[in-house]
């Protein structure tokens, strides 16, 4: 019967494979659960728990059989804990692999982005878009400089690459910075609203971060139309074999700058006072239109080479 409640076929939890079985003894409620983001580890446990005791039983022991995501069970774990601010930042051995490593790993990254946790969400995706343009882009320069068929624009690829470089370095920490800016909104929200004082620095609060949390994607945005406009200048100029990966790096800035300024219309959108946060907005939109213009060039080039 708990089987039965808790299997998606039957109406219960979507995504759980349920089935019920006697194993020593005992009834087990034997589970898949091919969802993580449909139904979380804890919540079928608690499911199972809640229709046992409706059968006037108490679950004794559980085991998971084979592997399980790191991030189920540091969910379920806030869940127990009643972590409203849980981050998959606070696990302290994530800090130090991080710094062990030289920094957070690819596939971490994308780990947390995939969690249920709210941050990394898509401002820090689209800073790390923006810096793979730019890696892009410093490459395509980098196989350009030295080349005697390429000498006209030594010089010119050269600056690029060092300015492709420092924007990678930059749109990595935006990365990390749109996070903490998620936090600062989520943390003014959470402020007291009893009295009219309250309210009021409730407000001036959820202002400020959500100014914040449109400035950070602004800037993203800011970058990611100049990577937009040096990949451009290496589609049309840098070495002809790696025309593709410029053309690539361009579309990459392009999309990049599109989901920032998302971000930062959102935000603008979200604010008490949305006519401090209109400037923000209109450039933002300037930008996306820049950055299209460029990738346009880059396409243009690259479908030359083809």
């Amino acid at each position: 019967n708990v089987a039965k409640a808790v299997r998606g076929s039957s109406g219960g939890l979507k995504g759980v494979k349920g089935l019920g079985m006697e194993v020593d003894g005992q009834a087990q409620v034997s589970m898949n659960l091919v969802d993580l983001d449909a139904t979380p580890l804890h919540r079928a446990y608690e499911m199972v728990k809640m229709e046992a005791e409706a059968q006037g039983v108490t679950p004794t022991w559980s085991e998971i059989v084979g592997l399980v995501p790191e991030r189920a069970l540091f969910e379920a774990a806030a869940r127990h804990l009643r972590w409203r601010t849980y981050t998959p930042e606070l696990v302290l051995e994530r800090q130090v692999r991080k710094a062990a490593s030289g920094g957070e790993s690819l596939s971490g990254f994308v780990g947390d982005v995939a969690s249920s946790a709210p941050v990394p969400g898509g401002g820090s995706v689209v800073a790390h878009v923006g810096s793979l343009g730019a890696a892009l882009a410093q490459m395509v320069a980098g196989l350009t400089v030295g080349r005697k068929k390429y000498v006209a624009v030594d010089a010119e690829m050269k600056e690029l690459a060092l300015r492709a470089a420092h924007l990678v370095r930059r749109l990595a920490e935006l990365k990390d910075e749109d996070a903490a800016a998620y936090t600062l909104v989520s943390d003014a929200y959470k402020l007291p609203k009893e009295s009219p004082e309250q309210q009021t620095a409730r407000d001036a609060a959820i202002q400020g971060a959500l100014m914040k949390a449109a400035e950070v994607p602004l800037e993203t945005a800011r970058l990611c139309a100049e990577v937009a406009a040096l990949a451009a200048v290496c589609a049309e100029k840098g070495n002809t074999n790696a025309a593709s990966d410029a053309g690539v790096a361009a579309l990459l800035a392009e999309a990049a700058c599109r989901g920032a300024a998302y971000n930062v219309r959102i935000n603008v959108s979200a604010m008490p006072g949305k006519a401090a946060g209109a400037t923000l907005a209109a450039e933002a939109e300037r930008l996306v239109a820049s950055a299209g213009e460029h990738a346009r060039r880059a396409t243009a080039a690259v479908e030359a080479q083809l």
